[in-house]
């Protein structure tokens, strides 16, 4: 461990300090990552003087469960708008007044403060208001799009809550355009993710395999799990689970829990990519144990899925 003027620093003194893993950007010479009080930390790579160089207040810091980072922020270089890199941070209760889960989009040379409503969306609250749900909201993705064409087409999307849900709310998806290179809630679309009060979702993966851009994504609670996937053009397909398994949606094996994020190998000729995950609650997947000798009766599972058959 390196131990000098400059390192280690430290980062978060709140009172859940449990810090996300950190977003490392050249460019913008800094560290990115947040914690699960509410707060943003931009860290400087070459003299931090064992110090933050710059926080931002993104969760309703001290107002109970939902207001963390949970997930490291996106850092990117934005091709149509390269002169500052950007940061998207997101929480389950934003302090922005009258927003609840949010994504706030701030320059990557941000100085102490807090978003507005010019950088930040709405992904739902209790009433309306901008009350939080008590649950997270995990890393949103971008669309091939973006990666194409930057904000001058591409979209973000990330899965927060219906609008007045309540307490808990249930799961919704949410795809937002930019304006001017900036997020906005104009133009925007979603899609009920399922109506169980409380399931919340895993990070988001988008994967574009030559032809088709899809996003895959874990949901659940303690009391259910899936595994969906919606196709990504100019909106969002609704993924079907009425009867699973479908082409959009596999309860088997049942992830009770939900998810961790999704991971996917790299697309093969003969269309035998594969998805992996680990499952958020204990047990048996699929009725199969994945225990091992000498190991718990009933541990966390990671689970391997054929991706031909969820799209």
């Amino acid at each position: 461990m390196v131990s000098n003027a400059d390192w280690p620093v430290t980062v978060s003194t709140q009172t859940n300090k449990v810090l996300t893993a950190p977003i490392v950007d050249g460019t913008a010479g800094r560290i990115f990552l947040g914690d699960g009080q509410g707060y943003l930390y931009a860290v400087s790579l070459s003299s931090p003087g064992k110090t933050y160089a710059a926080m931002q207040t993104i969760g309703w810091a001290g107002h109970g469960s939902g207001t963390g980072v949970v997930d490291p922020p996106i850092v990117v270089t934005d091709s149509a708008n390269p002169a500052s890199d950007q940061v998207f941070a997101f929480t389950g209760c934003s302090q922005v007044l009258g927003i609840g889960g949010a994504i706030s989009q701030l320059a990557a040379n941000f100085t102490t403060g807090e978003p507005t409503t010019s950088n930040t969306v709405d992904l739902g609250s209790a009433s309306g208001n901008g009350d939080c749900t008590g649950k997270n909201v995990h890393a949103g993705t971008f669309d091939n799009a973006f990666w194409l064409n930057g904000s001058t087409s591409g979209h973000m999307i990330a899965c927060g809550f219906l609008q007045s849900g309540g307490v808990p709310a249930s799961p919704e998806m949410y795809f937002f355009p930019f304006a001017t290179n900036v997020l906005t809630s104009t133009g925007s679309s979603k899609f009920a993710v399922n109506s169980t009060k409380g399931d919340e979702c895993s990070p988001l993966t988008e994967f574009y395999d030559g032809t088709t851009d899809r996003l895959f994504f874990g949901v659940g609670s303690s009391s259910d799990g899936f595994i969906e996937s919606s196709t990504i053009t100019s909106s969002l397909t609704t993924p079907s689970c009425s009867a699973p398994p479908t082409s959009s949606c596999v309860k088997a094996p049942s992830a009770l829990g939900g998810t961790s994020g999704i991971v996917i190998d790299n697309q093969l000729s003969n269309g035998g990519a594969n998805i992996y995950f680990t499952t958020l609650g204990l047990g048996g997947v699929n009725s199969q144990k994945c225990n091992v000798s000498g190991g718990a009766a009933n541990p966390y599972c990671a689970v391997k899925l054929t991706q031909s058959q969820l799209k």
